[in-house]
């Protein structure tokens, strides 16, 4: 299981002129979103963080596209207009990782937003899971259950990966 969380507006500009937001995200297809656990916060100035109603956004079904030659998993999560305002916004859900001991794993995971005209894309790096790890099944289940891959972006961005956070 990989868990990935973006962040959008940290500095809390107004959003509440744009008519919606949409969060664009690109998976290898060795990751499957897992709607369920999909998961939107939004927080103010008071740093109180408050769950996004379900009715004030929506997840486009994922579907394959192609990308600089490369097959993707390519879901939307739109903000409705009522959602938006002077508000952080961090979304999190898992994506499942498929490979074989064939050929290993390979995983990456892409996002962009568009803000006021302006478009930011953050490109992850490549995961690499060696072949007798993936053979091993060590890349998909730890000591206490499912290992999880972290990853953590900001738009306007920053990217990393980082298991401590």
């Amino acid at each position: 299981i990989a868990e990935y969380t973006i962040t959008v507006n940290e500095a809390m500009a107004d959003l509440s002129k744009l008519k919606e937001l949409a969060i664009t995200d690109a998976m290898s297809k060795t990751l499957n979103l897992i709607p369920s656990s999909l998961k939107i916060q939004y927080e103010g100035e008071d740093g109180v963080k408050i769950d996004l109603p379900a009715e004030q956004y929506t997840v486009s079904p994922v579907t394959e596209q192609e990308t600089g030659g490369k097959k993707e998993n390519v879901f939307t999560i739109t903000l409705g207009k009522e959602a938006l305002g002077p508000r952080k916004y961090t979304l999190t859900y898992h994506a499942s990782v498929s490979g074989n001991e064939d050929v290993g794993l390979t995983y990456q995971n892409n996002a962009s937003v568009t803000l006021f005209g302006q478009n930011y894309t953050v490109t992850g790096e490549v995961i690499n899971v060696p072949r007798d790890e993936a053979a091993a099944g060590r890349s998909l289940a730890g000591a206490g259950g499912a290992q999880k891959d972290q990853f953590h972006r900001t738009f306007p961005f920053s990217y990393s990966k980082n298991p401590l956070w």
